[in-house]
Formats: structure tokens, sequence, C-alpha cells
């Protein structure tokens, strides 16, 4: 009889382990190019895992709180492990910041983890929704830290080319990138924007998504360096309709990411920065007057 008892104990206790394990979602890990890639952008660039619970790796390159998301917070990542490849740029998003167990809150740029969340998009800018909104699991899921401390990796150099086509930008969405040799064209688009070129032609532009812009461009203790100045910009690109349309800008971190070789005198934002004519009467009127030691001027007619 108390052997009966035994193994009828032991049947109930694996029946119920068995329920419980069976019971507890287990996803997909996948990888970020897995999420990001699609073959024809330009007709159509939902994720393939779109509405999909899965579990991606990634490197944290800002912090929770650096971005303007409203009560949210939210990072980009890469691919450790193939980063700076196409389509090795992403974002994680947690909408409850109430929710600390995520451990999303606590998260550091350098630290290699395990996201899992829902594969989510806002406005055409695709994205992990980790909890919160959309994305509320019966218990929480926190991330995984697997290492701290790894070094960043530098920025992938593009040109404004790679950018102004949105079907071909597809491939650099979330990317920390770098465009060297550039001019602004106009520092004053609405939304705090500014548009700059280089010398592919095209045109692409900056925008504030970074905490340390949005508030110094609306209290008005910053401003984009004015037309005509030439500079190089470091930072992180967003699929985001503004008023040039839909298309993908570049996100500085702060002033350190944007670094100015040559700035223009004028203060007229909107120098045509090809017209190299005005810049040269300035030189020409600047030598004279320093050759005759005379106040002089001369106006280009």
């Amino acid at each position: 009889m108390y052997r009966l008892f035994t193994n009828v104990g032991l049947i109930l206790f694996l029946f119920l382990l068995n329920s419980a394990v069976l019971g507890q979602a287990t996803y997909d890990t996948l990888s970020i190019y897995d999420l990001q890639y699609v073959p024809d952008p330009g007709t159509d660039d939902t994720s393939p895992y779109l509405g999909d619970t899965v579990v991606v790796k990634g490197l944290v390159m800002t912090g929770p709180r650096d971005l303007w998301i409203g009560a949210r917070w939210s990072m980009y990542v890469v691919d450790p492990d193939s980063f700076p490849k196409p389509w090795s740029g992403f974002f994680i998003v947690q909408n409850d910041t109430n929710q600390v167990n995520t451990n999303f809150g606590f998260l550091e740029p350098g630290m290699i983890c395990y996201f899992t969340g829902l594969v989510d998009s806002y406005q055409g800018f695709t994205q992990l929704s980790i909890y919160g909104f959309n994305f509320i699991p019966d218990e929480v899921i926190p991330v995984t830290n697997v290492s701290s401390g790894n070094e960043l990796p530098g920025p992938k150099l593009l040109t404004a080319a790679d950018l102004e086509d949105l079907a071909s930008a597809e491939q650099w969405e979330s990317m920390f990138v770098r465009i060297e040799n550039a001019t602004i064209i106009s520092n004053s688009i609405s939304g705090n924007w500014a548009s700059a070129n280089d010398a592919s032609g095209s045109t692409f532009y900056l925008a504030e998504y970074f905490n340390w812009f949005r508030d110094r461009l609306n209290d008005g203790t910053y401003d984009w360096p004015v037309g005509g100045t030439n500079f190089n910009v470091t930072g992180f690109t967003r699929d985001e309709t503004g008023t040039p349309g839909r298309v993908m800008n570049v996100n500085p971190r702060d002033t350190a990411d944007v670094e100015v070789s040559f700035e223009s005198k004028s203060r007229n934002s909107n120098t045509n920065p090809t017209d190299d004519s005005n810049s040269l009467g300035i030189l020409i009127a600047s030598a004279f007057k320093d050759f005759i030691g005379t106040g002089v001027c001369f106006n280009r007619s």
C-alpha cells in the first residue's frame, strides 16, 4: 500500500511539473537581421515577424532615458556579432516605466543583453516592445544581461545618398552612423530639424530624438549650425515623418557628435552652400582691409 501511494504521488508530481513547464511560454531567439531584413523595402518595409513575441540579442548603445519618447524608456542596440553590416541596428522600447522588474531601466551602454518582447512598428519604424501597452505578459520577462563593459563600436560611415531614398535607406534603420564633410542647407526646419548635403549632392536631415538636443532647441539655448557650415555628424538613424515627409534622419547624441570644421558667418540660415562667391567677396574685403589698415568694406554686387 505504501509503495502504491508513493508511485501515485510520484506520477502526480511529474504530471504537475510537466504541466508547469508546458505552461511556460517559450519564444524563438532571432537575430536583429532576422527582424529587420525585408527583401523589397520599396514595396513593403514591414518586419516579417511583426506581431510575434521573440527573443533578440543586442549590444546596448544608449541609455534608457537618453531619448525623448514621452513617459517611456527606450534605447538603440546593435548586433554585437554583425554590426556594422546592413540590417544590424534595432530599437527597444518599454511603454510602461512603472514596471521595474524588466531591469530595462538599469541597463547601460556596453551591456550585451537578451530582450524578450513583441515586434512592433511605429509609423514604419520597427521596434521591440518589452512591456506595456500591447505587450503585458502574465509574468514579467526581465532583460537578461550577458556581459557588461563591452567597448562600443565606431559608427558606420555613410553618405547622404545612402539615406536620401527611403527604400535603400531601410537597411540602415536604427544604425549608428557617421556622415563626413557635410554642409548645412537650413537650420530652421519645423520640428527642430536641419537639412544638409554632402559631396554626393543628396540631402539628409538632422533631428532631435535625443533629449540633449530637444531640451536645448526648445528652450532656445542651442541652434543647429547656420546655413553654409561645414561639419561631420555621428548619430543614430530613425525612420520618421516630418516636414520633408517620411525620411531616414540622423540623430546626434550631443554636441560632441556635431563636429564643425567651418562655420559660416552668414546670419541667413538658408545660405546656399554651393554659392562660393559670397565667401570669396568677404575674404577679399577682409584681406584688403588688413593691407591698407583702414575700415574699408566692399559689398558684393
